[in-house]
């Protein structure tokens, strides 16, 4: 969900997910994103600035690993409308994350 933060993260989750500590949970896993500590991406921020002109023209992917109820969140993004969709899938194999992106076109 592009690295924005706890708040950001929790916000856009409950609005289809609900488990006991959401919260707590996002604040765990976003402390420990690789990517984060790679890169030293600050709380909050929203990375390089995506242009686009037209929907589906660029699209982000997440996956958010709930390994405690064995499955995953796929998480996609539209940059230009900001429309955002979620699947929970049992596994993150490209075979599995490729079927769900055909779903979504």
């Amino acid at each position: 969900l592009l690295h924005r933060g706890v708040e950001y993260v929790y916000q856009e989750i409950k609005r289809k997910y609900y488990w006991p500590n959401i919260k707590k949970q996002i604040e765990l896993v976003l402390k420990k994103c690789e990517v984060c500590k790679k890169y030293n991406i600050k709380k909050g921020s929203k990375g390089e600035f995506v242009i686009s002109n037209r929907s589906f023209e660029k699209v982000a992917l997440d996956l958010i690993d709930m390994r405690q109820k064995g499955a995953h969140i796929l998480v996609g993004i539209d940059y230009f409308s900001r429309f955002i969709v979620t699947k929970t899938i049992k596994d993150k194999s490209s075979k599995t994350v490729f079927d769900v992106i055909k779903e979504w076109i």
